[in-house]
């Protein structure tokens, strides 16, 4: 099911689990209604208000659905009925996906005249499914890796019966998903309290969510076992022909059998399999686990679209000062 991610459905659980006492406004955009939270500061003296777009950790991107429209879609005449209606001085957006459609009609609207500021963060690691298997599994992995897992895999199936499989497909799937949550909460996780068990509503959310990608067949509980007890896990959904590793874990005393490495190769060997996944989005933080096994690294943009006012110009003026200090600050 395409645009998952820009659904009603996945706004409004994430609005229940992460915002639901926020002040929100809702845009129309490409006959959709998208929420946005209310944040509201001064600037020397001056009452501000910015309409945030609903995105953090939890969300792989965010992005409007503009791919499917036909004709020129202005952002800009979006942008001024929503400045009507809710006098908004600057609009967020954050993980935007670069290139995309959203993204190009950012860049159309600065070139308009609009004070934008962009910022471009090295966001998630890709690794592009193309080809056979058997060619990626030769060339597309480094020779280190494929000796460093085949090393992991022989090491795990001496220690007793080791069994890959997929559990969304299943009825007894929330079983199988239960106990994903309970592997992530034995190790360090659930140590930190940052476990999903750990967080009531954060485990509504990802339950709610999953059972909807589950109704639109795109949910994938991707599982390894040793001698029946489970030691990795991954869990995916599957959106506009990218496999989103959404949540990844194992068992931590396990470590020196590297299951993660050996579980994300049995997931690699399955995606290709499927001839709807054209690649695997490892999602952030950018590891140097995740950059061993990446095809790529891909961008997402910050962007902050200010008002075409003398105070939203004189904001942005001022942003972009500071965005350029930070820039220059950071180690090279």
């Amino acid at each position: 099911m395409d645009d998952f991610f820009s659904s009603p459905q996945w706004f409004d659980a994430w609005i229940k689990a992460f915002a639901a006492e926020a002040e929100s406004r809702s845009l129309s955009v490409a006959d959709n209604v998208f929420p946005f939270l209310v944040e509201r500061t001064a600037w020397f003296g001056l009452p501000l208000c910015c309409l945030r777009a609903p995105a953090n950790e939890h969300s792989p991107f965010f992005s409007f659905p503009l791919d499917r429209l036909e004709g020129n879609f202005e952002l800009a005449k979006v942008l001024r009925h929503s400045r009507r209606q809710f006098a908004w001085d600057w609009l967020q957006l954050e993980l935007v996906p670069w290139d995309s459609a959203i993204h190009r009609a950012v860049v159309a609207l600065e070139q308009q005249g609009w004070p934008v500021l962009e910022e471009r963060h090295p966001h998630t690691a890709m690794i592009d499914i193309k080809g056979d298997w058997e060619d990626y599994a030769a060339g597309g992995m480094s020779k280190k890796l494929r000796a460093n897992t085949n090393r992991a895999e022989n090491g795990l199936k001496r220690q007793g019966d080791l069994l890959f499989e997929e559990c969304a497909s299943r009825p007894d799937w929330e079983h199988c998903l239960a106990s994903i949550f309970n592997l992530e909460a034995q190790g360090w996780k659930g140590d930190g309290d940052s476990a999903i068990n750990c967080k009531p509503l954060e485990r509504r959310f990802y339950t709610d969510v999953l059972q909807l990608a589950r109704e639109r067949n795109a949910l994938r509980l991707y599982t390894l076992r040793l001698d029946g007890d489970m030691i990795a896990a991954n869990i995916m959904i599957i959106d506009a022909e990218t496999a989103y590793g959404w949540k990844t874990t194992y068992r931590q005393d396990l470590a020196k059998f590297s299951p993660g490495n050996v579980l994300q190769r049995y997931i690699l060997r399955a995606l290709y399999e499927q001839a709807d996944v054209k690649c695997l989005d490892m999602l952030d933080p950018v590891t140097d686990w995740k950059r061993r096994w990446a095809s790529r690294v891909e961008p997402r943009a910050f962007v902050r679209i200010f008002a075409p006012t003398i105070k939203g110009r004189m904001m942005c003026y001022v942003a972009k000062r500071r965005a350029m200090r930070q820039h220059n600050a950071e180690p090279n």
